[in-house]
Parts: C-alpha cells; structure tokens; sequence
C-alpha cells in the first residue's frame, strides 16, 4: 500500500535564514559567487526593468504601449519553430559536463546554436511576410512600424535564448550576470530615446534592447562561437526537445492567452492598460525565474554525477517554501503602492490599476513553481505535460468566459489568479510524487541487479 510520509529532508528555520545572512560569504566564495550575482542582478533587472516600463509609459499613450505589446505576443507563438532544442541544449550541455564529456558538450553546444539560426531566419520570414501583408492592406502606421523593428527581436532572440541556456548548463552564472548588469544600465540609458521620439521611440526601444542582449552575449560568449552540423546530435536534441517543447510551448499559451483574448475582444488600447499589469507580474517573478534557472543546471548536474533522484529533495522544495515566505511583504507592498503610484504619475493608465494588482497575485503563486525543474532532469515530461495541458484548457476557457461575459481587463486577470493558484499547488503535488515513484523504480532496479 502506498503511504505519503513526510518529505525525504529537513526543513529548518536556520536553512531558511542562509541565503540571506551569509550572502557575503556567498559572494566571496568562488563556487557560489556566480549563482548568487546572478541571482542578485535579475533582482535589479526586474525592478529596474518595472520601473523604467512606468516611465516609458509616462511618454506614451496607452494604444502605443499596446500595439508592441499585441505584436510581441508573435514570438510565443513561432516558439513552435525551436523544436525545443534550447531546453534539450540546457540539460545535454550540463549532464555531458557532469560526466567529464567536453568535447561532447562542446559540439552539442555548437549545433544547437546552428539550429537557432533556423528557427531565428524562419521566425524573421514570417513576421516579414506580415509586415508586407500589412502594407499592402494599408495598416495604421504604428502597426506597421511596429512590425517592422520587431524584426530585430524576432530574429535575434532566439540566439539569445540558446546562449543562455549554454550559460545556464554550463553554471557561467558570473557571465551571465555581468551580462544582466549591463542591460540593467541600458534599459535606463534607452529611456531617452522614447523621451526624444515619442512612440517611434518606443519601438525602436524595444528594438535596441534585444540589439544590446546579442552583442553582450557575443563580448561574453560561453562557448567559442563556431557553427557546425551533426545529425546525430541534432536528432538527440530534437527527440529530447519535442517532450520538453509540448511543455514550453503550451505554458507559452497560457502566458499568451490573457493578451490574445484581450486584443481579440477588446482592442489594442485596452492591451496598452494591461501593460502595466504585465510589468507588475514581470517584476516579481523575475527573481524565482532565476532561481529556478540556477537550480536547473545544479539538479542536471547533480543527477549527472549521482544518478538518484533522492538526491534531489532537498533542491527540489526548498526554494519553493523560500518564495512562499519571503515574498509575502513584497508583494504586499507593491499590491498598496501600485494604486496611487499610477494615479499620480500615469493618470492615462488608471483603467489598468485593478489588472495590474491583481496580476501581482498571480505573480506571487507563479513563483511556487520552481519545483518543476525536476521534471525534464528525471526525463519525467508525460504527467506535467498532462498538468500543462489542463491549465492550458482551463485558461483559455476560463479566460473567455470572463473577458466575454464582463468585457474587462480586470477579469482576464482574475482568471490568470485561479489558473496560477491551481498550478502552483498542482505541480508541488506531482513534483513530490515524481521524486518518489523515480526513486522507488531505481532502488527496485539496483535490488534486481545482482
């Protein structure tokens, strides 16, 4: 009979007091230095990245702020085109170097940037393709400006995401926080741009950022650039990628959903409203994203050397119950600041307050889901895949019934809150219980063998 008992690892007061009393040792010492800059800078980043998106929507109307924000929801959607290399490449690349395999890791790490390029060049078609549809069917200006800077991103991010998945496997956490810093300092520096040229601005803005997050990562490269092409370690990321794709693909969704049915039903100034609401969630779950990243190529790297997924407790839940406590005050904060900061310095936006708030909620449950790293380490994919499709459903038909039904910003909020709170709790569930049966499975095997 299967019995739950209590997790495999202790949890005490004291392991939750670490992080923060002896971040200076941390930092001092040279295994945790990069994972803690790291960590530390994508903190400044998604406050900084908050604030500066209230700022530019200081100089901007709403229906601008909205038409980049429509278009950009293209790039969750050709994520299709990837195959899911990039997530392969992240958990290949760590577990080759756990087993002391550089020269495989290296060329792994090669095709896999060659493959970017593919998805890159046929992203850049399709949003090409658009553009001249748009012209050709005489679009409103600021549609067809905005799809044509949105090129740039469009091709380029998809290098973007490769390298830093490389980063990440690789654990050049310290790169990648340098890097972070860098454009930290240039999302303040491009404000003046959309001061000077307005909403033309603002796109070229957006445009100069993804400019800037290639030329860092070129300067600080992780690996020595060079493209090659083997079969058989494209086939291996593919046949990896394609589980892990089905799962990123349909959490894109989900993310996606909100913005789809808000453009679809309610038009692109009402998208303008609930961008603020996008940087208010973006700025909380930034942070725990990292930490999740971090945890990521320490779990492929660890299960790379030990092969048993006990050893995985421990990493598994721990950051899950650190969100859970710390980020209670700042959230709570933020939730009573957001009102009166936008009615002071953003009047045009005040149609966006209660959005905003309330993605702010789903940003806090968001955040309990570092948990589900442990899925593509163990090669565990067909339950979560089910648990995403779920919220995938439930979503986007929660999600329009509301928006239908009270014709608000603030409803599609609302459901994005019961969506996350479902998941967040659904996915600790299945992530305990992935640990269990994996290692009840290995321990059976190792009996078995003699």
């Amino acid at each position: 009979m299967y019995v739950i008992r209590p997790f495999a690892f202790r949890l005490s007061l004291s392991a939750l007091r670490t992080p923060l009393l002896s971040l200076a040792s941390q930092l001092r010492d040279s295994e945790t230095r990069g994972p803690v800059l790291f960590i530390l800078s994508s903190g400044i980043k998604s406050v900084t990245q908050m604030i500066t998106a209230l700022i530019v929507a200081h100089f901007v109307l709403p229906e601008y702020l909205g038409t980049w924000h429509s278009i950009s929801i293209l790039e969750t959607y050709l994520l299709i085109f990837s195959l899911g290399i990039p997530s392969a490449l992240a958990r290949e690349y760590a577990l080759h170097r756990g087993k002391s395999a550089d020269d495989e890791a290296l060329r792994t790490a090669w095709v896999g940037l060659s493959s970017s390029l593919i998805w890159a060049t046929i992203s850049l078609l399709v949003v090409a393709a658009l553009l001249l549809y748009s012209w050709l069917t005489q679009a409103d200006q600021k549609t067809i400006a905005a799809l044509a800077l949105f090129t740039l991103p469009v091709f380029l991010d998809p290098i973007v995401m490769c390298l830093n998945d490389l980063y990440r496997g690789g654990e050049e956490f310290m790169q990648l926080g340098k890097i972070q810093l860098c454009e930290t300092i240039y999302l303040v520096i491009s404000i003046a741009i959309v001061a000077a040229f307005g909403w033309v601005g603002l796109f070229v803005r957006y445009a100069s950022i993804a400019a800037m997050s290639i030329v860092l990562r070129y300067i600080w490269r992780p690996v020595p650039w060079r493209l090659i092409w083997d079969w058989d370690i494209f086939k291996r990321l593919t046949h990896l990628g394609l589980k892990m794709l089905y799962e990123t693909y349909t959490w894109g969704l989900v993310f996606v959903a909100d913005r789809t049915l808000i453009v679809a039903v309610l038009g692109k100034t009402e998208v303008g409203y609930y961008a603020l609401a996008l940087s208010a969630q973006t700025a909380i779950v930034t942070m725990p994203i990292s930490l999740r990243q971090v945890i990521f190529a320490r779990m492929s790297f660890r299960y790379g050397q030990t092969s048993q997924a006990d050893s995985l407790w421990r990493i598994t839940f721990l950051p899950v119950l650190f969100n859970a406590i710390f980020l209670v005050i700042p959230v709570g904060v933020l939730l009573i600041l957001v009102g009166p900061f936008i009615r002071t310095f953003l009047p045009q936006y005040v149609p966006g307050i209660r959005a905003a708030q309330l993605m702010m909620v789903s940003g806090y449950f968001l955040c309990l889901q570092t948990s589900r790293s442990v899925f593509p380490t163990l090669n565990r994919m067909l339950h979560y895949n089910i648990l995403t499709s779920a919220m995938l459903i439930l979503m986007w038909t929660l999600g329009y019934l509301m928006i239908t039904t009270f014709r608000s910003i603030e409803s599609i909020a609302v459901a994005m809150v019961i969506v996350m709170a479902v998941y967040a709790l659904s996915v600790n569930l299945l992530a305990y219980y992935t640990i269990r049966m994996t290692s009840r499975g290995e321990a059976v095997l190792s009996a078995a063998v003699p």
